[in-house]
C-alpha cells in the first residue's frame, strides 16, 4: 500500500493531519476491496510505524496545553479508521481516548460519533469515555443531528451490552 511507504518515507515530516489521512486513506482503499487489515498483506513494519508516529503526534498534541490548535477531527478520523480496519491497538487508542477527553468540547457533534462508534466497532471498555461523552450530548442535545444521535446512543448500547455479556461470564 502506497500509503504506507509514504509515511515510512516522510515520517518526520507528518503532522497529525496528515497521519489521519493516511489512515482515511488506508480504510477507504481496504474498504474499497472488500476486506479488512487482518485479510491482507501489509507490510507489518510500515503499519507498525503509522501506529507508533500517529501515537506520539497524539501524545505531543495533547502536552502542548494549548500551544497547537487541536484537531478533534483527526482524532475523530483515526477512531473511525481503526474501527474499520479492526485494528483494537491499546495503545494508539488510549491516546486516542487521552485525545478525544481533551478535546471533547471541540467536536463537531459527528466526529464525538464517530469516536463512540469506532470504540464500539472494536467493543472496547471506555467507560470514562462514553460517560463523558454522555453528559456532553446531553447538555448540548439540541446541536445533535437524528444521525449523531443514533450512532452515539448505537455505540453506548452496543458498548453497554458487551461489557455486560463479558461480565455475566464470568
Amino acid at each position: 500500500f502506497a500509503v504506507l511507504s509514504f509515511v515510512q518515507t516522510h515520517r518526520a515530516d507528518m503532522s497529525l493531519v496528515n497521519l489521519s489521512t493516511a489512515w482515511h486513506c488506508l480504510a477507504r482503499v481496504l474498504a474499497d476491496q472488500g476486506g479488512h487489515l487482518a485479510n491482507t498483506h501489509l507490510a507489518d513494519t510500515h503499519l507498525a510505524l503509522l501506529q507508533e508516529q500517529t501515537h506520539l503526534e497524539l501524545v505531543r498534541h495533547c502536552a502542548t496545553h494549548g500551544r497547537e490548535e487541536p484537531h478533534s477531527r483527526c482524532v475523530s478520523t483515526i477512531a473511525w479508521s481503526c474501527a474499520k480496519l479492526q485494528l483494537g491497538d491499546a495503545s494508539l487508542l488510549s491516546a486516542v481516548s487521552a485525545a478525544a477527553h481533551r478535546w471533547l468540547e471541540l467536536f463537531k457533534p459527528f466526529e464525538l460519533a464517530n469516536v463512540l462508534w469506532g470504540f464500539a466497532k472494536l467493543q472496547l471498555e471506555d467507560e470514562p469515555l462514553f460517560r463523558t461523552a454522555h453528559d456532553y450530548i446531553l447538555e448540548h442535545v439540541s446541536q445533535f443531528s437524528v444521525r449523531s444521535l443514533s450512532m452515539a446512543a448505537w455505540a453506548a448500547a452496543s458498548t453497554l451490552s458487551a461489557v455486560s455479556s463479558s461480565r455475566c461470564a464470568l
